[in-house]
């Protein structure tokens, strides 16, 4: 039994939800291994990922930390009083990983094993969105863009967005050309979205981050601006354009798609590969000097639109389903684990060879 035991050190949303991944994505490189999950929790929304985590063998938090002297295998060891790590053999960890030792980036440079919605919360939250109005016989489309006032997260010039029109037209394009229904995602605000049918709105239900969680797993599709929760659509496997992003980041699953801002500098504009062949969407790069310029409602609707083409399979809600491994396991891996940007992220779907 190769044991492995992740510390989910970040506290960020996002940064939470790709470690959790990684951890799942590195236990399935064996075929007989135990993921044991420490994490602090400190944030709402920490416990609902966790149960996401479809291989984990024990997920388990604590107030004073861990001990390095903990992993001590050695007879004499501090931890032969303490039943429950002596009983799961903790101390006998063969691989443990925290910190700076996982990024995002290290999603792009392995296979990559989804996050599931835990079983016994289907029928539920299935129960509360067609509560909230969904129809449970047509898709619907997640939408989500950062607004300020998180208790979290402070003002960011760049990601921001101080002008939600282009997305709210999104939102209507959705429901009213291609066809679907709308769950947008979010903390409560005061930008009051225009009633339509087939939209539902979740960022004014406080306490909603489980469900928003889980109707993101459900979505044919999810629209996200460049912030923490984006990363639900490529954890959950659920196509997402990344949109009003400064850098290559924020997805990684191979069906998404990254939109990026436009960059301007010295009257000179840019933005997708060509932005990213000039190495300015790199979070090593310096990007001091240029201006940054949101997304309009034409570049969103387009955006949109290739999503929409490219889950021409997905009709209805997404099924939530056990995934299998395939082909044969390496039982090795090698460390540090790669980080890598993914270019093809900026093409879109129907382009990309």
């Amino acid at each position: 039994m190769f044991r492995i035991f992740v510390h989910l050190s970040p506290r960020a949303l996002g940064d939470f939800v790709g470690y959790a991944q990684l951890a799942a994505s590195v236990r399935e490189l064996f075929d007989d291994a135990a993921l044991y999950i420490h994490f602090v929790d400190d944030r709402p929304y920490k416990q609902n990922i966790i149960r996401c985590i479809p291989n984990a063998a024990m997920a388990f938090t604590s107030v004073a930390g861990i001990k390095v002297d903990y992993f001590d295998c050695n007879f004499g060891r501090p931890t032969h009083g303490i039943n429950f790590w002596e009983e799961n053999k903790l101390h006998d960890t063969d691989l443990f990983l925290s910190g700076h030792m996982m990024h995002e980036l290290m999603l792009n440079s392995l296979p990559q094993k989804r996050l599931r919605p835990h079983p016994k919360s289907i029928s539920i939250n299935d129960y509360k969105l067609i509560a909230y109005g969904l129809d449970p016989s047509r898709w619907y489309a997640c939408v989500y863009w950062k607004e300020d006032g998180y208790e979290f997260r402070g003002f960011n010039p760049v990601r921001t967005i101080t002008n939600p029109e282009p997305y709210i037209a999104t939102i209507r394009h959705i429901i009213e050309n291609l066809g679907g229904q709308v769950v947008r995602l979010g903390h409560p605000t005061e930008t009051v979205i225009p009633k339509m049918r087939g939209f539902v709105d979740l960022a004014k239900v406080s306490g909603s981050e489980d469900l928003q969680m889980y109707a993101v797993a459900r979505a044919r599709f999810f629209v996200a601006s460049a912030s923490g929760p984006a990363a639900y659509g490529p954890a959950f496997g659920v196509p997402t354009l990344n949109t009003d992003q400064n850098y290559a980041l924020g997805v990684w699953g191979k069906n998404d798609y990254i939109l990026t801002q436009t960059l301007r500098h010295n009257g000179r504009a840019i933005r997708q590969t060509e932005a990213f062949d000039s190495k300015l969407l790199f979070i090593e790069t310096d990007q001091q000097g240029f201006i940054f310029e949101k997304n309009t409602s034409a570049e969103l609707a387009s955006g949109a639109d290739e999503m929409f083409k490219s889950t021409s399979d997905c009709n209805g809600w997404r099924p939530i389903v056990d995934e299998r491994p395939v082909g044969l396991r390496p039982n090795s891996i090698t460390l540090p684990l790669k980080r890598r940007y993914n270019r093809d992220l900026l093409i879109p779907p129907s382009q990309r060879v």
